[in-house]
């Protein structure tokens, strides 16, 4: 692994943070935010990623998709749980904004997953033509 300094943004998920919706399990309100916390891990993006262009008004925009990889002792060891929905705010120093959208473990050995793999996608709101 040729690891960097990776800043997720959280999700409370405490019963005080977001309002949830009953039916459609989404939030009703904004989110709220535990705060930054720095998980060291590997990133890849996806190959073609420039390939796949949305229409804007501004112009075209790249769609930035591509995962992360982390050992699962590192993310034990700091007590970090991701989440779907979580926000990454910076990768190596550069400021990003870059949704969670799906986690799974991989490399099981012994009974045990050594690495936990995090696809993530550019958020939309950035997306969003002005």
């Amino acid at each position: 692994m040729n690891p960097v300094d990776i800043v997720v943004d959280q999700r409370d998920s405490s019963s005080s943070g977001t309002v949830v919706d009953d039916v459609f399990d989404e939030p009703i309100t904004t989110v709220a935010r535990q705060g930054p916390i720095t998980i060291s891990g590997q990133v890849n993006y996806g190959t073609g990623a420039n390939e796949r262009l949305q229409r804007s008004r501004t112009g075209d925009i790249g769609d930035s998709r591509g995962h992360f990889v982390f050992r699962k002792t590192d993310l034990d060891e700091a007590s970090v749980v991701l989440k779907k929905g979580d926000i990454v705010t910076s990768v190596a120093g550069v400021a990003v904004s870059l949704e969670i959208i799906q986690i799974r473990h991989q490399c099981p050995l012994k009974g045990v997953f050594l690495t936990t793999v995090v696809e993530f996608r550019d958020r939309s709101e950035v997306r969003a033509s002005t």
